[in-house]
């Protein structure tokens, strides 16, 4: 996986397509694996049934005689049964290396959707945060418009101008002026990193 970061502005990007070329790469790789081991066990087969053949007919060569037809008659069986099992194996060693090519064909389909979603999806998470922090900004603003209404109404009730009680409610309202604008601050920070991303 290939992701560029520079740190002069905090941009990151990440190209889709050198993701996706990363996961084929491994796709493929994982497809020929399986292909050399289903090569590799259907000839194992076809030795096991070589193998048994030449057995059978090791046995018949030495079974002669009217009371060895039974014993014949057997080996044939046996060898027709050892056949078929050996064909089964090699259709089930057939199927597994088809169905692991489905399944790779799958995760390849699945892979580049996943990537073309999230290329597509981070306009739509951009502009999402955008409006959250939009509307934490409008709170922070009407919070701070609120307790500057309920001071200046203390302000009026309490002292007059020039009073220690006057003089503490304008420290306080310097102070929600500064908890405001930092907040405001705050929220513009936390929404950089997700907007530089490209």
């Amino acid at each position: 996986m290939s992701t560029k970061q520079s740190w002069s502005d905090g941009s990151v990007t990440a190209n889709a397509g050198e993701r996706l070329e990363v996961v084929e790469s491994m796709i493929q790789l994982f497809t020929s694996g399986i292909d050399r081991l289903s090569e590799i066990q259907k000839k194992s087969l076809d030795f096991a049934a070589q193998q048994n053949a030449e057995w059978v007919g090791l046995c018949k060569k030495y079974a002669t005689g009217p009371s060895a037809a039974p014993s014949l008659a057997l080996l044939d069986l046996t060898n027709s049964t050892i056949e078929r099992s050996l064909d089964v194996q090699k259709c089930g060693v057939d199927l597994m290396a088809k169905q692991s090519h489905v399944f790779a064909d799958l995760l390849k389909e699945r892979s580049a959707t996943a990537c073309k979603a999230a290329d597509a999806g981070m306009p739509i998470v951009r502009e999402v945060i955008g409006h959250v922090m939009t509307a934490h900004k409008s709170a922070v603003d009407f919070t701070a418009k609120q307790a500057k209404a309920a001071l200046q109404t203390a302000k009026q009730q309490l002292g007059s101008d020039g009073s220690p009680v006057h003089m503490a409610v304008d420290s306080m309202e310097r102070g929600v002026e500064v908890l405001a604008g930092a907040q405001k601050e705050l929220l513009d920070a936390m929404s950089e990193p997700v907007q530089a991303v490209q």
